[in-house]
């Protein structure tokens, strides 16, 4: 191999592998963030109905998709290919014109083409974008910044997810489940555990009703009401009362 096309070779294997990191971060990122979101969105609301839950791991299903057609498909119809590179190298240096992608196009012919023109034209313009790439610092090519930018939002992302998982490993859990099986059983655990005590089963007219109403859970909730139902001829009432 011309050592032209080594280095364009070894350029082109370092944009192919940074370009796939890119990718990955992307994914990783986009699927945590959409995992983040839909579990807290069901722990804030705690949805029952089948029908949300199958639209919340639908979302999330979807968002799935999306990011690998996004960032890892569409990547796919974009081959580097060695003149590729060299375009890219030429846009960084504009210096070069398009000698470089000339001489690689020269370097993918065969040296007894006749229909190419001068073979010993095509050597001087490969020999010429040999020695001025040389000089060239081809790191200027590799754009650093979407894999920097990427990684940043993965590393954010994971760590929301590991805090998530070490302030409450059971909701978290709860909520990935609920996500991942929508017509399971899963149910987040009640917040309140209410019962009476000291019922009273009869009442003299005119005694007042006390009824004790305590919470296993140790916490009341703020708002509280009882309702009282009475049946007279065959009617039904209800009252509500504040607590």
């Amino acid at each position: 191999m011309h050592p032209l096309s080594q280095t364009i070779d070894t350029l082109r294997r370092r944009l192919r592998v940074r370009r796939q990191f890119t990718a990955a971060c992307r994914i990783v990122a986009t699927v945590i963030a959409a995992a983040l979101l839909l579990g807290l969105a069901d722990y804030f609301i705690r949805y029952n109905d089948p029908g949300l839950r199958i639209m919340a791991t639908a979302a999330f299903l979807s968002a799935i998709g999306w990011a690998f057609y996004r960032w890892a498909i569409s990547y796919q119809r974009e081959p580097l290919v060695p003149l590729s590179v060299a375009r890219r190298i030429e846009a960084r240096f504009p210096d070069l014109r398009d000698s470089l992608g000339s001489a690689i196009e020269f370097l993918q012919q065969s040296e007894t083409d006749t229909t190419a023109g001068s073979a010993q034209l095509r050597r001087l313009v490969i020999s010429e974008a040999q020695q001025t790439i040389e000089s060239l610092p081809l790191d200027h090519v590799v754009d650093r910044r979407p894999l920097n930018k990427a990684a940043t939002l993965a590393a954010v992302a994971l760590i929301l997810a590991i805090g998530c998982l070490i302030a409450s490993p059971t909701a978290t859990y709860t909520a990935a489940a609920r996500l991942a099986a929508p017509l399971g059983d899963i149910a987040w655990p009640r917040q309140n555990h209410l019962e009476f005590r000291n019922i009273p089963t009869q009442l003299a007219a005119g005694q007042p009703f006390e009824v004790e109403l305590t919470d296993a859970n140790g916490r009341l909730p703020d708002d509280l009401a009882i309702e009282y139902a009475t049946t007279q001829r065959g009617n039904r009432d209800t009252v509500t009362e504040p607590m």
